[in-house]
């Protein structure tokens, strides 16, 4: 309960902090990519959740492999993989995070595809040897193409729609990788996983002073 309370008052106070930053573009280096984020774009050094991605790539030998980002934001997963050798595919249903991710892509003279997707839907089927998904999960509606990138809706539609195309996108030689918060609803993620015959197994957890990040593999339930 005190690490409840405690959280909670740290995020009342780092907040105004955040939407302030936030609302200018912001430049940074990290491992030697040269980024650009631009405002209403998720910032990836501002959360552990895309860190902890950025990490678990360094461990992976991607070269030539096949790499998925559906959300890529302003596309630091996206392009750690493609400078660790993978053919990387980038979606993002936010027109202003697919331009964010060309900009860095050319900044940093790496060759990905970028592709305007709500979801899969724009991306013809195929299967890819890792998917990397860092997901919105709070309940809320989201307003605007920005507030995607934290909302998936009050009946977690985003996680609906997710399983229900995600299969068409993997096999059974592939990694699926999710980043999921403790301040996620896991267990009804977990359900609707189910209900598309697929399942969540815990890889990792990560802790930082102001939550815990769970790191899942999604594969497909046996018959």
């Amino acid at each position: 309960m005190f690490r409840k309370i405690s959280k909670k008052a740290q995020e009342l106070a780092i907040k105004p902090l955040i939407l302030w930053y936030l609302k200018k573009e912001r430049r940074f280096v990290f491992k030697d990519l040269k980024m650009i984020v631009f405002p209403g774009v998720f910032h990836p050094l501002l959360f552990h959740s895309t860190l902890i991605l950025v990490n678990e790539i360094k461990k992976m030998d991607l070269r030539n492999k096949t790499f998925l980002e559906p959300g890529c934001g302003s596309g630091l997963v996206s392009l750690m993989a493609a400078k660790s050798g993978a053919h990387v595919t980038s979606l993002d249903i936010n027109r202003l995070a697919i331009e964010n991710t060309v900009q860095n892509a050319k900044f940093n003279k790496l060759d990905l595809k970028i592709i305007l997707s709500d979801l899969f839907e724009n991306l013809p089927i195929q299967k890819f040897d890792y998917i990397f998904i860092n997901p919105p999960y709070y309940p809320v509606n989201p307003k605007n193409e920005s507030e995607m990138a934290w909302f998936c809706g009050q009946n977690f539609e985003y996680f609906t729609k997710l399983f229900q195309q995600l299969t068409n996108y993997y096999d059974s030689n592939s990694k699926v990788v999710m980043i999921l918060s403790e301040d996620c609803n896991i267990p009804r993620i977990k359900a609707i996983a189910k209900e598309h015959d697929q399942k969540l197994e815990l890889l990792e957890t990560k802790h930082s002073i102001l939550e815990k990040n769970f790191l899942f593999q999604i594969i497909q339930a046996a018959d």
